[in-house]
């Protein structure tokens, strides 16, 4: 029954058509940033009306997304290049080119953007006040989804590694935590660091301490999109068009919510999380319980 409750509260919100293969999304500047791989878009979506406010043509296919230092940042799978757009204008305001694809993006304390570049196997700074990269950081593999934790930046790698940068002496400190391949997405929590294997559906726990793996469970399917709300520890299943809720204290599946073809990336917004959907080119909103 309460799987049942929960398909039709989420069924009772209808989805938000965006561009084609949205895979990355932010919220910022008061909406939801969703970036269309399929149709070289940003979609600026006002969650509010529930409608498109503006779609920002890129002419690339855009990936990975972000919001930080008051601007949107996208990066993008076919040209080297990070893209600034100003949600006061909905215009690219500056081009930053850099080595290859762009894998994630952390936005960090001291007020840089960290970028991981997928193909070049390092993590880069960028000064959002002069938008040109100040700092290169070798991690090797193919670097993807990015966290802070313990003053630490933490960087899940699609080769089966997660490593972690002193952001202050620009330099991976520490060893490799050893995951599975296929690390696509990455969250830290209180208890340590969660990150998803897409390839084997893996959900695992490490500490950032021992550098192990301590908790892990498998869902069916395609493990992809993590996120940390309101306790609760949520990942998208690709395979199966569904959300599903990890029990941090004993890594064990709990409840699921259906969202539609190919959810990929959550993020929180208040009370709800929103979901892209890859497959169906829609954003849907699940009311947290």
């Amino acid at each position: 029954m309460r799987l049942l409750a929960a398909l039709l509260a989420v069924l009772a919100q209808p989805a938000i058509h965006v561009g084609a293969q949205p895979t990355g999304l932010a919220y910022g500047a008061g909406s939801l940033w969703s970036a269309n791989a399929g149709s070289a878009t940003v979609s600026r979506v006002d969650i509010v009306h529930r409608r498109i406010a503006k779609t920002i043509h890129i002419g690339v296919q855009p990936g990975a997304i972000a919001f930080a230092a008051g601007a949107v940042w996208v990066g993008d799978f076919t040209q080297n290049s990070v893209f600034r757009i100003d949600p006061s204008t909905n215009r690219v305001v500056a081009t930053i080119p850099i080595d290859t694809t762009v894998g994630g993006f952390r936005a960090a304390a001291d007020g840089s953007l960290w970028v991981s570049e997928y193909n070049a196997g390092v993590v880069v700074r960028i000064n959002p006040r002069t938008n040109t990269v100040t700092e290169r950081v070798r991690v090797g593999g193919q670097p993807q989804a990015l966290a802070e934790l313990d003053g630490l930046l933490w960087v899940a790698n699609t080769a089966g590694y997660v490593s972690a940068i002193d952001p202050v002496a620009g330099k991976v400190v520490g060893a490799t935590i050893d995951v599975g391949h296929g690390v696509d997405g990455l969250a830290a929590t209180p208890e340590g660091l969660w990150a998803t294997t897409y390839d084997r559906g893996l959900v695992v726990l490490m500490d950032p301490v021992s550098r192990k793996v301590v908790r892990r469970t498998r869902i069916k399917g395609h493990a992809a999109g993590i996120v940390l709300a309101n306790g609760a520890l949520w990942v998208s299943d690709f395979t199966h068009g569904r959300i599903t809720r990890v029990d941090r204290s004993t890594a064990t599946l709990r409840e699921s919510r259906a969202t539609g073809s190919r959810p990929r990336a959550i993020v929180r917004v208040g009370r709800a999380l929103w979901v892209a959907n890859q497959g169906s080119g829609t954003l849907v909103r699940v009311p947290l319980p």
